[in-house]
């Protein structure tokens, strides 16, 4: 995982009985990790739809830092058991928009300091062009698809 130019989002639950908290570190070895822990972030819910959502200010700005980073890692550590999809809707929300959208705004409309102006999210016209290179086949496959669904 060192190796991968790519930085690295980890989230562990503290209350996990099934998946051991050391699970993480061969994941962060010989990276700049940031590690967030559970008291740092804003649980309850009124508390997390202020500025900065459940991570808070602080870490959603260890978050951006860590994506501008490509040997970055951001370690989440959630008071949750295994299912944290359930237990903690709030935070993988939080957490998903902000990957989503890698430079939101504060309160004041700004974007948040640290927050990635561009660079490794934007794909090179070389892997677009990769992408969506034309396969000459697929037209024939969906044509022998379409005749065997009439």
């Amino acid at each position: 995982p060192a190796q991968l130019p790519v930085p690295l989002v980890l989230v562990q639950c503290t209350e996990n009985a099934l998946v051991n908290g050391s699970n993480v570190d061969p994941w962060i070895a010989g990276r700049s990790a940031a590690h967030l822990w559970s008291h740092q972030m804003r649980l309850d819910e009124r508390a997390a739809s202020g500025r900065g959502g459940s991570l808070g200010v602080k870490g959603r700005e260890m978050l951006l830092e860590s994506l501008g980073n490509p040997a970055g890692a951001f370690v989440a550590w959630v008071k949750a058991g295994h299912e944290i999809r359930q237990e903690r809707k709030k935070v993988m929300t939080d957490l998903l928009e902000l990957l989503v959208t890698p430079t939101p705004a504060g309160e004041s409309g700004a974007p948040l300091e640290g927050a990635p102006q561009s660079g490794h999210f934007v794909p090179t016209q070389d892997l677009i062009t990769q992408v969506y290179k034309p396969n000459p086949a697929l037209p024939a496959a969906a044509a022998a698809a379409a005749a065997q669904d009439e």
